[in-house]
């Protein structure tokens, strides 16, 4: 909103600003972790004495003190936080404006921890800097005659003119006044519009909120989101979480759940953490969930929290986080068996100083896996100390659209066993389907180090065989190369085989969601959606015909808010993809 607040600004003096702001600067920003809870049970219990949103009128048990007869207090039912509220424009004569709310008394011995909160409204140009020309004032008596100020708008520090904001005010030094009253006040003259919105004195709400769940491995990366069944360890599980509420939270814990969409539940536990939370405060937990995956899969790591306290938002208490564990793609699959070697001179044995490249290529058959790594093998002959991995796309003759320099280490070459290098890239690159992706490594123009391949047979009937210097050059036509590409996608690589389109195609409107597929065989598939922890939420059995396109409608009225899983499983046929319903 400072395009808002520039505009005021540059504003000629007198203008009606209240005017202004509401055609101009029309705000519907509303604070989630803020936003006001409706009902007493969403308080997690909460004891109230004033809890007043404004929304059917201005109450009767309130009195509106008004001075200048021209501006006062207003209730207004639209265009507050979100539609009631109390509203006061400034006075477009210039008088004096000395314009109060008061509340009816309450007693504050019977609310433990009480806590003030209301959401407040109005224009820092010409109420702090650079004109202090009206103030928004927050008061508290035990008689109704003296007072002491609890807020001004000048406690906030900077904010946005004419945006909503929520503020929390501490009342445990009045909690032994059994009759206390609370005074809003707007003072000044040639101020500015403001406004007040859902104010309540109740007791402090509790509030433990996940902010992030990871899901990965050690060996790799705790926000890893695809990970190579070859390169599995143990999934570790983690959670940030805060104490977003009034209180101090005691005794909180964790309760973890690991969920296979292949094996279901696979790993439970509770851990504890901190023995208390203050206000404000953030704390992680980390959790060993002692489960490794063996095989292609999606992994859900379900993390929900607890504390002595009952929580007011208790939706906010739980977080989830997925990872997909992928087969490897050899880079020659698919029947694209081609190899690519360029940078050679004319002839065997030739002298040539312009580097040497060679690497294999990979055909991609559907849109959405990412290349995020290349693997190959050198002999222990290799004196060169860094190579550097391409990726190109389609040809060679352009520039290649990923590109990373490896120092090789001693401990990556190898004669007597097939020891592959692992190089992720800088830049993955997200694949096409049509598109042939080709994965060099390559010794550059000038050194005169040696790369060799390893010759031993890796296990997936081809073998890794080229050398390359700046000076002689061989390799073995006829051979495929060995080189691997870590392919990532939400199904694995090999899970698609048989069919040749799978999509979703969510329709909010009409609350549904399309699966549209074509399959390479006639035969029964099951349809399954399954919820984060695994659990079947529908299940259905359709009849796709070899090549033709069937189309089918899943209601989503009565699925929670969530990521699920819509699983396709045939005799020949299985293929996985994640939606998130909100």
């Amino acid at each position: 909103m400072s395009f808002a607040q520039q505009e005021l600004t540059e504003l000629p003096k007198p203008v009606n600003k209240d005017k202004f702001a509401k055609s101009g600067l029309k705000v519907d920003k509303t604070y989630g972790t803020e936003g006001r809870l409706q009902e007493s049970s969403e308080r997690g219990g909460a004891i109230c004495g004033i809890d007043e949103d404004f929304d059917s009128g201005f109450p009767g048990t309130w009195t509106n003190i008004s001075i200048n007869a021209n501006e006062n207090w207003t209730y207004t039912a639209t265009g507050g936080n979100p539609d009631g509220h109390m509203d006061i424009a400034y006075d477009a004569s210039l008088g004096l404006q000395n314009e109060t709310l008061l509340t009816p008394a309450i007693d504050l011995t019977v609310i433990p921890s009480p806590t003030l909160k209301f959401d407040w409204f109005m224009s820092y140009y010409w109420g702090v800097d650079p004109n202090d020309n009206y103030d928004l004032t927050i008061r508290i008596s035990s008689d109704g005659i003296n007072w002491q100020q609890l807020w001004t708008e000048a406690d906030y520090g900077a904010f946005t003119s004419y945006e909503w904001y929520t503020t929390n005010i501490d009342l445990s030094a009045y909690s032994s006044w059994n009759n206390a009253r609370f005074m809003f006040n707007y003072n000044g003259s040639d101020g500015a519009q403001a406004k007040f919105d859902n104010i309540s004195v109740c007791s402090a709400q509790n509030d433990l909120r996940v902010d992030q769940v990871f899901a990965g491995d050690v060996i790799n990366d705790y926000q890893y989101s695809q990970i190579p069944v070859s390169q599995t360890s143990q999934i570790i599980g983690g959670v940030i979480y805060s104490n977003a509420g009034g209180t101090t939270l005691t005794n909180v814990s964790v309760e973890s759940e690991t969920v296979s969409f292949v094996n279901g539940l696979v790993s439970t536990g509770t851990i504890t953490g901190p023995a208390t939370l203050a206000p404000g405060e953030s704390d992680t937990t980390w959790i060993a969930t002692g489960y490794t995956p063996t095989m292609v899969d999606t992994i859900g790591q379900v993390c929900t929290l607890s504390a002595d306290q009952t929580d007011a938002t208790p939706l906010d208490n739980e977080g989830f986080q997925f990872v997909l564990m992928t087969d490897d793609t050899w880079a020659h699959d698919y029947e694209l068996e081609d190899y690519y070697a360029f940078g050679y001179g004319p002839a065997d044995g030739a002298a040539w100083s312009g580097g040497f490249e060679m690497g294999a290529a990979y055909f991609c058959q559907t849109d959405g896996s990412t290349i995020y790594a290349v693997d190959f093998a050198l002999g222990s002959a290799t004196t060169a100390q860094s190579i550097t991995v391409k990726i190109y796309e389609n040809s060679l003759t352009a520039a290649p659209i990923s590109t990373v320099l490896y120092d090789i280490q001693p401990g990556d070459l190898s004669t007597t066993v097939v020891n592959f290098i692992n190089v992720p890239l800088s830049s993955p690159v997200l694949m096409g389907a049509g598109n042939a992706y080709i994965a060099t490594i390559a010794i550059e123009s000038g050194d005169a180090a040696d790369i060799l391949g390893n010759n031993l047979d890796d296990g997936d009937g081809s073998q890794l065989l080229y050398s390359a210097n700046n000076d002689l050059w061989y390799n073995w036509t006829g051979l495929t190369t060995s080189m691997r590409l870590r392919v990532s996608s939400v199904v694995g690589v090999t899970e698609d085989e048989n069919l040749t389109d799978l999509n979703l195609y969510p329709n909010p409107v009409a609350n549904e969601l399309t699966v549209s597929l074509v399959a390479n065989a006639s035969e029964e598939v099951e349809l399954t959606v399954l919820d984060v922890r695994g659990s079947l939420v529908m299940s259905e059995y359709l009849q796709p015909k070899q090549g033709q396109l069937l189309t089918q409608n899943i209601s989503l009225k009565n699925f929670p808010s969530g990521m699920y899983a819509v699983r396709i499983q045939g005799q020949t046929i299985n293929a996985t993809r994640t939606i998130i319903v909100e």
